[in-house]
């Protein structure tokens, strides 16, 4: 009775934690350089942007700066959505698989579509 093992959720994991921070680290780093210096999930740097941006009348900028706040925001609300969606199977997983087959897509998109790429990386 009083020795039950409980395994530890995958998500739980100081591997997969750590494996997580670096891929967040990795796509930040890889929006910024190669997709239009737009910082993707260091959203504190986006709200001083945003803040500057208005400060100084610059509103393309601002909009810029705001739209990966925004897009954050929605895929906080998608992945409410979706753990309703997988109720009866692992959310989390699914969640995740969907998300890497979005960051592959998202390396497919031309240059030239650079804000797109940014913004969907957010």
């Amino acid at each position: 009775m009083g020795n039950e093992i409980k395994s530890t959720p995958f998500f739980e994991k100081a591997q997969f934690l750590i494996g997580i921070t670096l891929l967040g680290g990795y796509v930040n780093t890889y929006a910024f350089i190669a997709r239009g210096g737009n910082m993707v999930s260091f959203h504190t740097g986006n709200q001083i942007r945003c803040g500057m941006s208005l400060a100084y009348g610059n509103m393309s900028d601002f909009v810029f700066y705001l739209m990966p706040i925004l897009m954050c925001f929605g895929g906080v609300c998608l992945s409410e959505i979706l753990k309703w969606v997988f109720k009866k199977s692992d959310w989390r997983l699914n969640t995740m698989l969907i998300e890497a087959v979005v960051l592959f897509l998202v390396g497919l998109i031309p240059i030239s579509m650079n804000t797109l790429a940014s913004y969907t990386l957010s």
